[in-house]
């Protein structure tokens, strides 16, 4: 039997990891001056895939009602995770401040729903 074992060459070192997140946020910076959402979206899901250790088909899943921005504890709830399971994810505050700027330019700039019900992350 063939086994996945997990060895820290799987893993980004802090400085690719610092340069992978630099790196989307030049372009998220330059997609926001020509309206473009490419970039700025890919910027907060590299983000937040980085520093919540979220699963791809969990923060595709993500609406805003999951989200609990303003308390002292802020944090995400995932409703359906691994064996559909519930969990509460805990946030970092550069995290935090990030998904809120996002949501911000979701809803004044590109003009998209931000109602509880709204995917945080709309598209195919």
């Amino acid at each position: 039997m063939n086994r996945y074992v997990i060895t820290r060459d799987k893993f980004m070192s802090m400085k690719e990891r610092n340069k992978l997140l630099k790196c989307c946020k030049k372009e998220s910076d330059i997609d926001l001056q020509h309206d473009g959402k490419t970039w700025c979206t890919k910027y907060m899901i590299i983000h937040l895939a980085l520093n919540s250790g979220l699963r791809v088909s969990e923060i595709a899943a993500l609406k805003i009602m999951d989200l609990h921005l303003t308390g002292k504890e802020n944090f995400l709830v995932v409703r359906r995770g691994k064996r559909g399971n519930k969990r509460d994810v805990y946030l970092d505050d550069q995290t935090v401040e990030h998904l809120k700027a996002y949501i911000g330019i979701r809803k004044n700039t590109w003009e998209e729903s931000v109602t509880p019900e709204a995917p945080l992350f709309a598209g195919r």
